[in-house]
């Protein structure tokens, strides 16, 4: 009798180990499908938004210089935390990094850049990155076929508070419109775009014809983490100084026209000006190629977001 409980208890232990087993079995194998599942829905939206941002480059890589349109990126439908975008400018790509899942779409062309105030470079490394927490507004532009990724803006100059539209001008930097500029006692600062070479230009001119010497120029230039210029180039009768990090710029003179400019390739400019230095009695104007001039306030940073 007791023979017989026993083989009772054994397979009844038996079984409910055999369930036992069988059930972590199955919750592990759940578990994983959950999981598999899971990441095959985040590569396919990560997938799917990295895709239309690409086309939606591409298609302005293809109507040219001028034309914009709009784009709105989502939040991570599938978790509360950010992602990333990256353009490289060593590739013709389009990245997203999303939880662990990176994909990328391919573009038409590497001259990619970002102004939008959740943007950053990493200069060194060749690569910008746009970080998405929220539906973003992503108004994408060419620019003389730099492809410009932007916030929806109204404005490209701001100063304490104050916002205008700036007007590039464009031709023949030497002879098309040197006396709108040339031969003025304000610091004027106007922006130009190159279309021989795709790039824009912030410039910077002034000319005393009798300057106390030793007058200087001296203004900071800072990013805020965006791409900074890929070249500068200085016309002064007296002594011009560049920083090799583009920092700041000094100009020491005694007569004549000083100034330079500063260069940015891709064309897209973020840039915030701070005067340092501008002597007594004269004023810092932005001048438009249609003669419209902004008065600025030699005491406030002036920033710059192009186009």
């Amino acid at each position: 009798m007791n023979n017989s409980k026993s083989q009772v208890s054994v397979e009844f232990l038996t079984t409910i180990s055999l369930v036992l087993v069988i059930a972590i079995v199955m919750g592990f194998l759940f578990h994983n499908k959950v999981i598999l599942t899971s990441n095959f829905r985040k590569e396919i939206v990560a997938r799917d938004i990295v895709k239309e941002l690409a086309e939606n480059i591409n298609s302005i890589c293809v109507v040219g210089h001028g034309h914009s349109h709009y784009v709105t990126l989502p939040t991570n439908p599938l978790g509360d935390g950010r992602y990333e975008i990256s353009l490289h400018s060593d590739e013709a790509s389009v990245f997203i990094d999303m939880e662990d899942i990176n994909k990328f779409a391919p573009t038409f062309t590497q001259r990619m850049e970002c102004t939008m105030g959740d943007c950053w470079t990493n200069q060194t490394a060749g690569k910008t990155y746009l970080g998405v927490g929220k539906p973003t507004r992503v108004r994408i532009a060419n620019l003389l076929d730099s492809i410009c990724l932007q916030d929806d803006l109204s404005y490209n100059l701001g100063q304490a508070g104050n916002t205008w539209r700036v007007i590039p001008f464009r031709g023949d930097r030497m002879t098309e419109f040197p006396g709108v500029v040339e031969n003025s006692t304000d610091l004027l600062m106007y922006l130009y775009l190159n279309e021989d070479t795709g790039t824009t230009t912030l410039l910077f001119k002034l000319h005393e014809p009798g300057a106390s010497p030793g007058s200087i120029i001296n203004l900071d230039f800072g990013y805020d983490g965006h791409k900074r210029p890929t070249g500068l180039f200085a016309v002064a009768d007296g002594t011009a100084q560049f920083d090799p990090d583009m920092d700041w710029a000094k100009w020491q003179y005694t007569t004549g026209l000083v100034g330079g400019g500063i260069e940015f390739n891709p064309a897209c400019i973020y840039l915030e000006v701070t005067p340092r230095t501008i002597p007594a009695g004269h004023d810092w104007v932005w001048v438009n190629p249609n003669g419209e001039r902004i008065q600025l306030n030699t005491n406030n940073p002036v920033t710059i977001i192009y186009p």
